[in-house]
């Protein structure tokens, strides 16, 4: 049975509102995609007609709604087209080519740039220092662990670094035997 009633409220944002019923005040659900047309944004005021359905949990809503009179039926403002199909396929193939060569050039560059020059590698040769020689560790790990057990800072240094188990950093921050080599 179609019933005829006015927008009591409306939430744009969210898409549904409340109709009253003309022939008293119970109000039910509206939502945005029971409008029939959908030629405009429903507003508080409307007069409607329509159906009454309970929904999935038992709760009246109105379906099937429908505008009454003239003053009512204003249009909605139209979106804006979207670009034709072959509108888009001649943007591409404009767009399509000037980034390629763009992705080209910067690559090239950017290639061109990272290549060492000549003059640059010698005087890289003729600065660089004479290698170190490596020497031999001058401290092995012997099962030490305290600092009292160490002859020298350097050589906790060592232990703490290499050796497992070491109980000479207390607070952990890579320092050994703070107290007795004076940091």
């Amino acid at each position: 049975m179609r019933l005829q009633g006015r927008i009591v409220s409306w939430n744009d944002s969210r898409g549904f509102g409340f109709i009253e019923w003309n022939g008293g005040a119970e109000r039910v659900f509206a939502h945005i995609s029971a409008f029939n047309p959908r030629r405009r944004t429903p507003a508080v005021g409307d007069v409607v007609t329509y159906e009454v359905q309970n929904d999935a949990s038992g709760r009246r809503q109105a379906i099937k709604i429908a505008y009454v009179g003239a003053d009512s039926a204003q249009p909605v403002r139209s979106e804006r087209r979207a670009p034709s199909s072959s509108r888009r396929i001649r943007l591409g193939k404009l767009v399509t080519p000037l980034v390629l060569v763009t992705l080209g050039a910067t690559a090239y560059h950017r290639y061109e740039n990272a290549l060492p020059r000549a003059e640059d590698l010698q005087t890289v040769v003729e600065r660089s220092p004479p290698e170190k020689v490596l020497e031999p560790p001058r401290f092995e790990c012997d099962g030490r662990i305290h600092c009292s057990e160490m002859k020298s800072c350097e050589e906790a240094t060592f232990f703490v670094r290499h050796c497992p188990g070491t109980k000479m950093d207390g607070d952990g921050d890579g320092i050994p035997c703070e107290r007795q080599c004076g940091y």
